[in-house]
C-alpha cells in the first residue's frame, strides 16, 4: 500500500511539474509572439510614414504621379497585413489603439496626396497626432507585456514638430 501511495504522490508531483512548465513555456511563447507582432507593426506604421513624406517631398509633377508614388510608399510597408497579424495576438485596448495609429498614417497618407507639405502646418498637426497615438500604442504595448512606459522624452521634443528623428 505504501509503495502505491509513493508512486501515486511521485506521478502526482511530475505531473503537476510538468504542467507547470507547459504552461511557463505557453506563456513565454505567447509573449514572444506578441512582441514579435508588436514590433513588426510598429515597424511597417513608422516605414509608411517616413516612406509617404518623402515620396511628397521628391517634387512631382502632375498631381497624379505624387498621389501615386504616396500611395505605393504606404502599400509598400503593408500596414494592413501586420495590424490584422497584430489583432490574433493582441488584447482589445491594444488592437484598437493600433486601429488608431493606422488610421493616423492613413490621414497623413490623405494629406500628403491632397498637396500639403511636410513643413505645413496641417501636416505638422497631423504628424503630431500620429506621435501621441503612437507612443499611446507603445505604453499599452509594453504595459502589455510587463514592462513600464518609456515616457515623452523617448519620442523626441514634446513640441514634435522640430524634431524629424522621432518615430
Amino acid at each position: 500500500v505504501s509503495t502505491l501511495v509513493g508512486a501515486a504522490v511521485g506521478i502526482g508531483a511530475t505531473t503537476l511539474a510538468d504542467r507547470s512548465r507547459w504552461k511557463r513555456d505557453e506563456n513565454r511563447e505567447r509573449n514572444k509572439l506578441r512582441r514579435e507582432s508588436y514590433g513588426s507593426y510598429l515597424a511597417a506604421v513608422i516605414q509608411a510614414h517616413e516612406a509617404m513624406r518623402a515620396a511628397a517631398s521628391e517634387g512631382h509633377s502632375p498631381a497624379e504621379s505624387r498621389r501615386d508614388a504616396i500611395t505605393k510608399a504606404f502599400r509598400a510597408a503593408d500596414p494592413y497585413v501586420h495590424r490584422f497579424a497584430l489583432s490574433l495576438v493582441a488584447p482589445a485596448d491594444v488592437v484598437e489603439l493600433a486601429v488608431a495609429v493606422f488610421r493616423r498614417v492613413r490621414e497623413i497618407r490623405d494629406l500628403l496626396i491632397s498637396g500639403a507639405m511636410a513643413n505645413s502646418a496641417e501636416y505638422r498637426t497631423a504628424q503630431s497626432a500620429y506621435y501621441d497615438a503612437i507612443k499611446a500604442i507603445s505604453d499599452a504595448m509594453r504595459k502589455d507585456l510587463g514592462t513600464s512606459p518609456l515616457g515623452s522624452t523617448a519620442f523626441g521634443a514634446s513640441s514634435h514638430g522640430t524634431d524629424d528623428s522621432v518615430p
